[in-house]
């Protein structure tokens, strides 16, 4: 078995590490395949869900309490992620990142230098505790690993002169294009095929090469790493990084795949460097001024800590994907059996949502639905918990929560909105002081618009119902309420007006039972597919488009979409 996995290892190492450059070759790429196609399968499964990996025996919490520090996978010259200094120091993003989380453990940190080519094998023999080594989150590494939450989004871009023309990549239809790395040779190439355009790659030995020829006209754009344009950016403030990715390739910190609980204490505590500052700070520091790519995080009253999160692995005999390869029926959870007043209720707009994603879903993997009652939110959390239901949809994730299950990708997004009369004059949250305001919900929901306005009397209110009589009778100035909630409240009357601001936005996620990493892989594959092909935007917007406020995107979250392949689980969603 050894043997195998490291003949295996090494097949991914080559992809993950294949970034020859040869200095001024002009070609005109060939289209590759699309990177979601199954085509870079390392090697071909037999039964769904079977891995190179044998079962994890320990979480790598039980590791670090022994041991007293975690030890961590860097690479030494990968700035500014990790790096040497001259004082023979490590620095760099990941590592202060890394030791901020162990702080907040109150462990020690010890740095084992890795590769490319061994990091994955140092982590499978657990000579290392986690790899934050510029690991890109790849579909087919997750036969192999887990991932953290993405702490930088890497891949390509283009950069181009601020007052350049080009807006896109489809603006360069037989214009030269820099590249640097043979991966960016192949995702020019994607682009040109999607596109229906023909530019002429251009290769170079390295970006500030690239840059010149960009600054002495020898090419309209660069294509390359969204870390090397940043810091062509800084030396160059006459160039511009356009937005849209030609190829996302996030990173993350990996982790030996099942382990849940590590998992998701890592998670969490990225968040509560969000929470506090420190991963902004961090961020910014070494990106160069860059806002930051900060984690969802997902509130909660409580959250789990080195000292209180068990160690407990419960694997399954048998992968969820396998039982779905066999074409048995998925049971899902999380709908909302009774309404307090229909018409006015979001509940029902967002299971008739859902069961619409569920339908999808089960039709990519060729099964039927058995549905399970169970009420939504922390109800379905339970049935999943319980192994009552394969799946709850309607989730918005807590911290808490994640102790009974496991989160998917965010795939609605929810947040709180303004409303008021269309003859009232308040025209956002700064015009609220000393006015009344009623909330649906406890008076604390009000508080992420509120907080900033001086004297507000803010109401509690039961219902809809109530708060659409309370701002039609003019007993308040304004109401506060989910965006859904208000959508409905302004198709009912014309004289609501829903403000466009959101506030305290976060995302509903599927549920799947803990340590079945096939199943929260193909469950995550299967909404990226979805929102690659449009369909999950389609359904948003068909369901929530018609109560979204004026001018306002009622469009899906940005789903990370990773590169790769998922046919290892032999049961690739199709498109």
């Amino acid at each position: 078995m050894r043997a195998f996995l490291r003949g295996s290892l090494a097949i991914l190492l080559l992809l993950l590490s294949a970034s020859a450059c040869q200095g001024g070759e002009e070609t005109t790429p060939d289209a590759p395949a699309a990177s979601t196609d199954a085509t870079h399968t390392p090697v071909p499964f037999v039964q769904p869900g079977t891995t190179l990996v044998p079962p994890l025996e320990q979480s790598a919490l039980a590791t670090i309490r022994e041991h007293g520090e975690m030890r961590v996978g860097v690479l030494y010259n990968h700035p500014p992620f990790t790096y040497l200094t001259e004082q023979g120091e490590l620095a760099g993003f990941e590592a202060d990142l890394v030791r901020a989380i162990a702080e907040k453990w109150g462990v020690e940190v010890s740095f084992v230098q890795v590769t490319h080519q061994t990091g994955l094998t140092y982590l499978l023999d657990s000579q290392v505790d986690l790899l934050a080594a510029g690991v890109p989150h790849r579909r087919e590494l997750h036969q192999l690993a887990d991932f953290s939450q993405t702490t930088f989004r890497s891949g390509y871009l283009m950069l181009v002169p601020e007052d350049s023309p080009v807006e896109g990549f489809g603006d360069l239809d037989g214009a030269a294009v820099g590249v640097v790395e043979d991966a960016a040779f192949d995702v020019v190439g994607a682009a040109a095929r999607d596109l229906g355009v023909a530019p002429t790659a251009q290769r170079f030995d390295t970006t500030a090469e690239a840059v010149a020829a960009l600054l002495n006209g020898q090419i309209r754009a660069v294509v390359d790493r969204r870390e090397a344009l940043m810091l062509a950016t800084q030396e160059h403030p006459e160039l511009s990084i356009l937005e849209e990715f030609l190829q996302l390739e996030p990173y993350g910190f990996v982790l030996r795949r099942g382990d849940a609980n590590f998992r998701n204490l890592l998670d969490v505590t990225l968040q509560e460097l969000v929470d506090d500052g420190t991963y902004a700070d961090l961020f910014n520091r070494h990106f160069y001024g860059y806002a930051a790519d900060q984690p969802p995080v997902w509130p909660g009253e409580s959250a789990p800590t080195f000292a209180s999160q068990p160690e407990s692995l419960d694997l399954p005999s048998e992968s969820r994907v396998a039982s779905v390869a066999r074409g048995e029926a998925i049971t899902v959870a999380g709908w909302q059996s009774s309404y307090d007043d229909p018409p006015l209720d979001n509940r029902r707009l967002v299971d008739d949502f859902n069961r619409a994603l569920v339908n999808e879903i089960a039709r990519r993997w060729g099964v039927s639905v058995d549905e399970v009652e169970s009420g939504g939110g922390e109800a379905g959390v339970a049935s999943v918990s319980s192994g009552q239901a394969d799946l709850a949809v309607g989730v918005l994730p807590r911290r808490e929560l994640a102790e009974g299950a496991d989160y998917s990708q965010g795939y609605l997004r929810r947040g709180l909105r303004l409303a008021r009369l269309s003859d009232t004059e308040i025209e956002g949250a700064g015009d609220l002081a000393s006015r009344p305001v009623a909330v649906l919900g406890p008076v604390e929901a009000a508080a992420p618009i509120t907080a900033e306005s001086a004297d507000v009397d803010v109401q509690s209110v039961s219902t809809p119902r109530r708060l659409l009589v309370a701002l039609q009778d003019g007993s308040v100035d304004a109401v506060i309420a989910d965006e859904f909630t208000l959508g409905l409240m302004a198709r009912e009357d014309p004289n609501v007006v829903v403000m466009a601001e959101m506030f305290a936005p976060t995302h509903y996620v599927i549920a799947v039972p803990r340590f079945d990493a096939d199943f929260l892989a193909l469950v995550n594959f299967t909404l990226q597919d979805m929102h690659a092909d449009g369909t999950l935007e389609r359904l948003v917007e068909q369901y929530f488009g018609p109560y979204a406020p004026a001018e306002d995107d009622a469009g899906p979250p940005v789903v990370e979409v990773w590169p790769g392949s998922g046919a290892y689980l032999d049961l690739s969603p199709d498109a």
